[in-house]
């Protein structure tokens, strides 16, 4: 409201184009979970994100401790809301795939995809491949590249052609500013940023 009170004041022209609410088609899939939480921590966890997102509200921010199961509790949490989702990571991502099939029994190359250069999403967009894995795995780097080649408003693209869901951002302190990037130009119903360090609010 204070910049279109600006804008009318000093007689610029200026066009409102509100895409918040826009969803892609999401694809819905069925991710068998192999594994239980283990304590109150992951139960914990799972309940927090089961609540976090309404309508109003599409992302959260979870922090728990290294080795507490930060991982298994998103998991966990995808498998029970069935979304298509794209994990992106800084530089874990085949640790991500190893624990997806360890708590899932989905399997590697037809489930579970890493995307590896920019060229992959090219195609994808493009429609030459096809994938229809139900996690994608991809880098940070790979991500900020695309859109540096391709433009920011290309991302959104990749959420489309994929059908996906959520998007996770491990290690969220790592590359806050870059991952804020990417989630303002990529709409999805939900947004998970992950941390292991404890947040302070000054």
């Amino acid at each position: 409201d204070t910049i279109k009170d600006m804008l009318t004041m000093n007689g610029i022209p200026f066009q409102i184009i509100d895409e918040s609410n826009r969803w892609p088609e999401i694809r819905k899939v069925e991710i068998p979970m192999t594994k239980k939480p283990r304590n109150d921590i992951q139960m914990n966890g799972t309940r927090f994100l089961n609540e976090s997102f309404t309508m109003e509200n599409g992302q959260a921010f979870l922090q728990i401790d290294t080795g507490g199961g930060k991982t298994f509790t998103t998991i966990n949490h995808i498998s029970e809301k069935g979304f298509t989702s794209l994990i992106v990571s800084y530089n874990l991502t085949n640790q991500w795939i190893e624990r997806i099939c360890d708590y899932t029994s989905l399997i590697r190359g037809r489930d579970i995809a890493p995307i590896i250069g920019t060229q992959c999403f090219k195609d994808i967009i493009d429609g030459k491949m096809h994938p229809e894995a139900k996690f994608y795995v991809t880098t940070t780097n790979t991500l900020v590249k695309f859109a540096q080649t391709y433009g920011n408003e290309s991302l959104q693209k990749i959420a489309d052609a994929l059908g996906i869901g959520a998007k996770v951002f491990d290690e969220a302190h790592t590359r806050y500013l870059m991952f804020n990037l990417i989630d303002l130009y990529m709409q999805t119903c939900e947004t998970i940023y992950l941390t292991s360090l404890h947040v302070k609010i000054y």
